[in-house]
């Protein structure tokens, strides 16, 4: 065969198949044909789904007839935001719609991660709209850590007293429950404390409340100072301190709250020109573990009320002492 390049203008267009050719078919027919296969693109209502039988004869009809519906169909179908449509023509345009299909379903997997959290994964097969949704994806992670970090710092502000920074009432029922579980006392028993400050009324009445702040932070930075790091503290209301020793049998727990109380009566306060003295009492109880299903809050009750019933008895007592539930 012949170089194109060098055949004469006249031989190649001789050699181009005419529409008869091709088709063997009247103009009329032709033309209604590409009106078929127009409709089914352009006209939203044309329903048309079999090829005509006037059409069936000529070569190619129907595999284009097929292609142009896969093509209706699939179009729509993403449209809609339907990524499951499954389509068995090929081709160039058919094949850009499965990847523009599949890059869908992989954005709808990437959106249903970020919502569960995760934030690390990235898309880079949507030119402009890759960069943009990465960008979201960045911002939204950043965000995240801020408001997490927030969360974290509200709930602890939540769960602290403001004037002694130890943990507040609040946070007694949350935390202390996990004093008492078994995995916090595998020697099989805890000590539980109630304390407070003796004649703390003495402290506002006689040098005002400013005065009376300050015995309590005084108070509550010995406390802290001298416990355990598997102990905790809490101001559980005024001038009232409870502490949670857990792993600690109520023999041990007496040694411990002994110090704590001769701690507390050697200390001075300077306040305004005033030295003055604090003294405390103490009420103790012993807590066994709680198995999973125990109602705990009803347990944590009970010991408490044990507790301050020994307080009680030691301020009976004459105060700056300790008592324990010996029950």
């Amino acid at each position: 065969m012949k170089n194109p390049a060098t055949r004469p203008a006249d031989e190649i267009e001789a050699s181009v198949p005419t529409l008869s050719a091709l088709f063997a078919y009247d103009s009329g027919c032709v033309e209604q044909l590409v009106m078929h296969f127009f409709s089914i693109i352009c006209l939203p209502t044309y329903g048309i789904r079999a090829l005509p039988e006037e059409f069936a004869a000529i070569k190619n009809a129907q595999e284009m007839h097929n292609m142009l519906w896969c093509l209706r169909e699939f179009t729509a179908a993403l449209s809609k935001g339907e990524l499951e449509f499954t389509c068995r023509e090929r081709g160039f345009t058919v094949g850009a719609l499965k990847t523009f299909q599949s890059n869908l379903r992989h954005l709808t997997w990437q959106t249903q991660r970020i919502a569960a959290g995760e934030y690390q994964h990235r898309v880079s097969f949507l030119g402009d709209f890759s960069v943009a949704f990465n960008q979201m994806t960045e911002q939204l992670a950043g965000r995240f850590k801020t408001l997490l970090r927030e969360t974290e710092e509200y709930k602890d502000a939540s769960y602290k007293d403001a004037l002694t920074g130890c943990y507040n009432r609040n946070a007694f029922s949350k935390l202390a429950k996990k004093f008492l579980s078994q995995e916090a006392n595998t020697c099989g028993s805890g000590t539980l404390t109630i304390c407070d400050i003796d004649h703390f009324k003495k402290f506002n009445d006689t040098y005002g409340h400013l005065c009376g702040d300050a015995a309590l932070r005084a108070f509550a930075d010995k406390l802290t100072s001298m416990l355990r790091p598997t102990d905790i503290c809490f101001r559980y209301g005024g001038e009232e301190f409870v502490l949670v020793m857990p792993n600690t049998p109520l023999k041990l727990g007496l040694t411990v709250t002994e110090r704590l109380r001769a701690a507390v009566d050697a200390m001075r306060i300077e306040f305004e020109g005033h030295e003055l003295r604090i003294t405390a009492s103490f009420g103790l109880a012993e807590t066994t573990p709680c198995e999973t299903g125990d109602d705990v809050e009803a347990y944590l009750t009970l010991r408490l009320q044990k507790a301050d019933e020994s307080l009680y008895k030691a301020k009976a007592a004459g105060r700056n002492c300790i008592i324990a539930d010996t029950e």
